[in-house]
């Protein structure tokens, strides 16, 4: 499989028509020479530990699993293909991409950006929290995503909430004290919503930590069928 490309707002440009229209720019995306491969071309590595590179496999992949479902179900789907030419400038074809493929590539993505996002809480310091920022901004960057109506049943059939809980128990430790900056730590509530004296301003970490209870609980909610009003990034 070829390396995920690099993030490019051209990429994901393409990827929101083709979840808008996808049954015009969608489709034929799709079944042009290359589409496939393209998506193909989003998966997980094992030596990654990037957010948005797990985010952008859950999305290209979520598309290409809805695609799919629609050749499969189609009666004499049209197809883009190669012109003929000379034998030796001819492209080789590359095997269809598949469903149950799309499925597994998704659903060890979302995996793996659970365990990044529970590594990096862990590993938060006072002095080092920008890469728990970035993985909570992705995270919830991606539960905007997934709650539109084409990838929201299709989201919910793949993934495996129980992974929330790790993250649950990580948060709840934060919120302890148990790995804060040797001080007493503001108290957070269910919303994210940090508590303490009037006059004490919020350190980074905390602020990070009150998001990202805040993202856990709408991922909850999602999960169970209820829809957020304040789900959308900060």
């Amino acid at each position: 499989a070829q390396p995920i490309p690099k993030f490019h707002p051209l990429h994901h440009a393409l990827w929101g028509l083709c979840v808008a229209y996808p049954k015009v720019v969608g489709k034929y995306a799709f079944r042009y020479p290359g589409g496939s491969e393209y998506i193909r071309g989003f998966v997980v590595k094992p030596d990654s530990s990037i957010p948005q590179d797990y985010v952008q496999c859950i999305l290209w992949n979520l598309h290409g699993l809805i695609q799919c479902m629609q050749l499969s179900s189609a009666v004499n789907a049209p197809k883009v293909v190669w012109k003929t030419g000379p034998s030796h400038l001819q492209k080789k074809v590359a095997s269809p991409l598949s469903q149950d493929e799309c499925r597994e590539v998704a659903s060890k993505a979302w995996l793996r950006l659970c365990r990044v996002i529970q590594s990096t809480l862990q590993d938060m310091t006072a002095n080092n929290s920008d890469s728990a920022e970035r993985a909570i901004n992705e995270w919830a960057r991606l539960l905007v995503f997934i709650q539109l109506p084409a990838l929201s049943n299709e989201f919910k059939k793949l993934i495996d909430f129980s992974h929330l809980e790790s993250i649950s128990i990580v948060l709840s430790s934060l919120k302890d004290g148990n790995f804060l900056e040797g001080k007493p730590d503001k108290s957070h509530d269910e919303d994210g919503k940090v508590h303490g004296n009037p006059g004490d301003k919020p350190s980074q970490r905390q602020h990070i930590i009150a998001r990202a209870q805040k993202v856990l609980k709408e991922y909850k909610l999602y999960s169970q069928g209820v829809t957020s009003g304040s789900s959308k990034t900060d």
